[in-house]
């Protein structure tokens, strides 16, 4: 079945979940940027991580897919305009997002309360804790137009 033939679907975090890329494709968005390919998707693997996003692209093409990898932060919205701008240029367009990806500097996921430090380069963004973060939203810049 082939049901996404000719597609263009971005994959925020798509990487093989291994940050130097050695890993097989076990991450959620790498597993799901392989299943979209073999739709028949063409598919932008944008992660955080460079050679993850490509070690995604190589075992979507050794598949016989058709993939490009994009190295973004999730906290730049420069950066994510970027990753659907990629998916125009390559592909002409985006039909879908599969937005696996999110800031969590400054995010308290487990309801601690404790300040967690943001990764390097990245701002803290306070406030955003278990309560909070289903409200914690991609950022508008993600959205092409």
């Amino acid at each position: 079945m082939r049901g996404l033939e000719g597609k263009v679907i971005v994959v925020a975090a798509g990487g093989t979940g291994a940050s130097d890329g050695t890993s097989h494709g076990a991450s959620i968005g790498g597993a799901t940027a392989r299943r979209l390919a073999a739709e028949g998707a063409k598919v932008v693997v944008g992660d955080l991580s460079e050679p993850a996003a490509v070690r995604t692209v190589e075992l979507i093409e050794a598949e016989g897919g058709k993939a490009v990898a994009h190295q973004f932060d999730a906290a730049s919205d420069a950066d994510i305009k970027g990753l659907v701008d990629r998916a125009v240029t390559e592909f002409g367009g985006v039909d879908g997002i599969h937005y696996n990806a999110m800031d969590m500097s400054g995010c308290d996921p487990a309801g601690t309360e404790a300040p967690l430090a943001p990764p390097v380069g990245r701002t803290c963004t306070p406030g955003c804790t278990s309560t909070t973060l289903p409200t914690c939203t991609p950022p508008s810049a993600f959205l092409p137009g």
